[in-house]
Formats: structure tokens, sequence, C-alpha cells
């Protein structure tokens, strides 16, 4: 991510290049925590460099809870921005506009109307980092993401044209539950020239799985995993000093952590296809890839549930949300596991992981479907309905609706008997004869 920013070294931190340039490497590879504190570290000792001000925005944009630093420091970077070794207008503009997008999400906690003002904020912020640099692909899919989510379909295809075209597309076409235009559109993209067609293949191959082609999703994911295996073999030794060296590490990481998620999503695929060896396989392709990464665990943890080892799959969760606590999927399986019927079953510590996994995706159909079923357990009828309907919200057709079925009707019921209950007895006693009603109380 780093690296498609463009970040460049300053000139007056010449001897801490190496420094610089591991924490590039460390964001390039997703180790957010780690950068971030490295950057605070050489922020320490050069207080007045807007370089490590926008690499301590985008750090602290990979960390939960740290949107507010990520505008702090953006605005430090965008004060310093045109001065000797500070970074350009355009990527200060660019970091203030993902920051502010960041401290608008659900779990952020800011109240309607501030978040409503930081949304404007952020949009003016990618306006003028397009402005100032109308080629730059990651200026131009922010804007055009962002006003996707805004529901301004036309104005962000139009920005995300020059950048990610047709994953945008198909992004957005199967958000809106169209299924079939979403894989065409991955096909066209396909058959353009650009540089992302893994992404492509594992977009497409996600759309068909969705819709039940199973094959064909397969083979899309595959696909997307022998290109990004591909491009790690073509890559060049790294040549140069110890900042290029860095750098070249660093996009090896970033590589690899990619292909081993590919390995996971085809390890999930076959396993959900009733494959279980070609899983395993997939998972031994996962480990070699990258083996310290929580979707791997959460892929072993699957395969050891499948298996019906549940004590092994729920070392594997576990151990996937030590690495990242914010990995919501290992959060919602190790719900989903511990509500079991069995004697592991702990329906309070299910509850507990569900709930930290919405605070990190609120968003999440599974993990409020989930919820709602543990509610149901625990007798929590309530509960158990609005978690049911927010999931059903959330993702129609989803398992959620299958909670929201049982929950309803179960609690309509019982509003019924309560209301209507008291009224039938008092007209059945009523319509009794005289004689009957003695020794009866009413």
């Amino acid at each position: 991510m780093v690296q498609e920013l463009g970040l460049a070294q300053p000139a007056h931190l010449s001897t801490n290049g190496l420094n610089i340039a591991r924490v590039e490497a460390l964001l390039a590879a997703g180790e957010a925590k780690r950068a971030r504190l490295m950057a605070m570290a050489l922020a320490g000792q050069h207080s007045g460099s807007g370089e490590l001000q926008l690499l301590l925005s985008f750090a602290c944009l990979g960390v939960p809870g740290a949107s507010e630093d990520a505008v702090r420091h953006a605005r430090g970077a965008l004060a310093l921005a045109g001065q000797p070794g500070g970074p350009s207008e355009a990527k200060a503009q660019l970091a203030l506009g993902a920051a502010l997008d960041a401290s608008t999400a659900p779990g952020a906690g800011l109240p309607n109307k501030e978040a409503q003002r930081a949304q404007q904020e952020a949009l003016r912020a990618l306006e003028a980092a397009v402005a100032l640099a109308p080629d730059d692909p990651a200026a131009l899919y922010s804007l055009g993401l962002m006003q996707a989510e805004a529901g301004q379909l036309q104005p962000a295809l139009q920005h995300a044209r020059p950048a990610l075209p047709w994953a945008l597309a198909a992004l957005v076409l199967s958000a809106q539950r169209r299924g079939a235009l979403a894989a065409d559109a991955a096909v066209a993209g396909l058959e353009a020239p650009g540089r992302h067609a893994a992404l492509l293949q594992r977009v497409l191959g996600r759309i068909l799985l969705h819709q039940g082609d199973v094959e064909a999703g397969l083979a899309a994911v595959a696909a997307a995993l022998a290109m990004l295996q591909g491009r790690g073999a073509a890559a060049s030794p790294a040549e140069g000093g110890p900042g290029t060296q860095a750098a070249s590490q660093g996009n090896k990481g970033a590589e690899a952590g990619a292909a081993a998620r590919a390995w996971c999503e085809l390890g999930g695929a076959y396993l959900g296809a009733g494959r279980p060896d070609d899983a395993c396989f997939c998972l031994c392709g996962a480990r070699a890839a990258d083996a310290w990464s929580p979707p791997v665990h959460a892929l072993g943890a699957q395969l050891a549930a499948a298996a019906g080892d549940l004590p092994a799959a729920r070392a594997g969760l576990e151990a996937a949300l030590a690495m990242d606590a914010a990995y919501t999927p290992a959060a919602v399986a190790l719900g989903r596991l511990l509500r079991q019927p069995g004697a592991a079953q702990d329906l309070t510590l299910a509850a507990a992981h569900l709930a930290g996994a919405l605070r990190v995706r609120p968003d999440s159909a599974m993990a409020w479907s989930e919820l709602g079923h543990v509610r149901l357990a625990q007798q929590r009828v309530e509960d158990a309905e609005s978690s049911a309907v927010g999931g059903a919200w959330l993702l129609s057709g989803h398992r959620a609706w299958v909670a929201c079925l049982v929950a309803v009707p179960v609690a309509v019921w019982w509003m019924l008997f309560l209301v209507l209950y008291p009224r039938a007895w008092r007209e059945y006693v009523s319509s009794l004869p005289a004689d009957q009603l003695e020794g009866r109380e009413v």
C-alpha cells in the first residue's frame, strides 16, 4: 500500500533511510502496529518530519481505535506539505481523507453530527487530492470507494475507472445483489490489460461461489492463487542499498501474505464443497507461504472442526485471535463453536466473542445471526429477536433469517398469550351456568 502511494524517503533523513524503509516495509506487509511503534520512535527524534507524520497516519489506519491519531498525524503532515523533506500536498490530502473516513466508521463512536461533518471533510480532502494528482490511482480509488459507500455510484465509477474500474464495478454490482452482471464485469476486467488480474480473479471466485457455481468459483480462486505465486516467483532479487533491500523484503512479505490469504480462501471453498482433502492441501500451501497469519490458523480450525476435533478447532481459533484480536472471522467462528451443545458449550463466552466481533465489524450479518442463536439458547427471546432482525437487514437471505423466523414467532406467541389469556378466561367463566361457578375463583 505504501509503495503504491509513492512515499519517498526525505532527504534530511538520509542517515535513517534504512529505518524509514523498514517502516514502509512493515506497512506494506500489513504490520501496522509494529510500523506505528517504529515510526513513533523515529518521530521522537525528528519531530518536524512531515514524511514521518504521513507514515504515522497510514500506520494508525491499520490499528483499531487509532483513527483519531490518524487524523491528527494527517493534519500535521498537511501542515508541513510542500516544505523541504515534507510530503506532497496530494499525499497529505489523501491521508487526511482516509483518516477522516475511518473515524466515521460505526465502531468509532462519533456522534451523528460530528460523523457527518467528518465525512464531508473527508470527501473534500479526497477531491483535493484527486485535483492535485489526477493520475494517482490511490486517490482516485479512495474517492470512488467513499462515493460508492455513500450510494453515489455514477461518480464512484467515474473516479475509480483509472484505478480499479472492473473490480469496483463488480463489487458494486455484487452489493446490489446483481450477481450475473457482477461476474460479467469481473470477466470483462480480466480480458482488459491491467495490474489487477489476481484481485479480479478473487472477486470473480467469491461471486461465483455465492451464486452456487462451486466448480467455476474454485477455478477462479485457484487462478488468482496461481497469479500470486507467479508474481512472487518472478520478483527479482533485491539489489542496491540497505533501504532498497528492506523495501524489497517488505514487498516479499506482502506477496507471501496475499498468497496465504488466497490459499485460505481456496481451502475454505473446498471445505464448503465437501472436499476436505483438497482443503488440507491448501492449508499446507498457506502454511508454507505465511505460517504465522490469523487466516491460516482459522482454516486449520475449520478443518479440525469438520473432523470432529473440537478442542483443536478451539485452540486454532484462539491462536488466530491472539495474533489479531480484531480478526472478525475467527471471533465469529469461535462464538459458533462455543454455542454448540456439548461438553464444550459456553454460551457466556460465545456471546462475549460475538459482541467483540460486532464492535470491530458492526455490519457483520454472520455475527448478528450467531448472536441471535446464542440469545435463543440463553432463553433471551427479545435479545435474540433484535439480533436476528439486525442480521437479516444486513444480509437478506442469510442464515440470520433462520434465527429471525424462530425468535419472532416465539416472542409474538408470548405477547398474545399474556394479552389474550386473561380476557379469554374471563369470557369462558362468564359463560358458565351459575351452578358451575360455585367454588371457582374469578
